[in-house]
């Protein structure tokens, strides 16, 4: 049986602690042993790959998917480094190619929770662009209250006033979801 050569022992040594220190939140200690690894070996696949998730953890997006990119040229099958892939392009906005990093993810491994949970909020938009319907959803819940008080009492005024809650909101309730169309791009 082959012994590993001592560069490789030390490397590995070192991933591990890299990783340690990672899973502690260290991300700096992690940063530079991951930095470290790739000094020694440019194309590590896993210092590469983590190094991106440290980027991303530290909010630094593009840097991080570069890393993570070319952790995925050398290992191009690997379900979790593209799932993270997929995670730091959604955090770019770039929702459509994260789709397609978590369909890849799945595809190889159809277990895999994670990529599946964020395959889900790509599909929806963000949280806070529901806001953006409410003035809007507002306006037409008041047109279908005088829909109904209109049903109840006939009265002129009912008429007039559903009509404009309903030549308001639908605008407004439709100029939300055209803004939401344009910043899932």
């Amino acid at each position: 049986m082959a012994r590993p050569s001592s560069r490789h022992t030390s490397l590995q040594q070192v991933l591990e602690r890299a990783i340690g220190a990672h899973q502690q939140g260290r991300l700096g200690e992690a940063e530079r042993l991951y930095s470290e690894i790739l000094a020694a070996e440019p194309e590590h696949f896993d210092a590469q790959h983590l190094l991106g998730i440290v980027r991303h953890q530290q909010g630094r997006g593009t840097e991080a998917l570069e890393l993570i990119g070319a952790a995925l040229k050398a290992k191009p099958d690997s379900a979790q480094a593209l799932s993270n892939q997929g995670l730091v392009l959604y955090e770019l906005r770039r929702y459509d190619e994260a789709l397609a990093s978590f369909e890849r993810a799945l595809a190889l491994r159809p277990d895999l929770l994670e990529a599946r949970n964020n395959r889900g909020n790509a599909l929806q938009p963000p949280w806070y662009s529901a806001w953006v319907l409410l003035p809007g959803a507002f306006v037409l819940a008041g047109a279908a209250a005088m829909c109904i008080i209109g049903a109840l009492v006939q009265l002129a005024v009912i008429d007039t006033a559903m009509w404009v809650l309903l030549v308001t909101g639908v605008p407004l309730w439709s100029g939300g979801l055209l803004y939401l169309r344009r910043a899932s791009r």
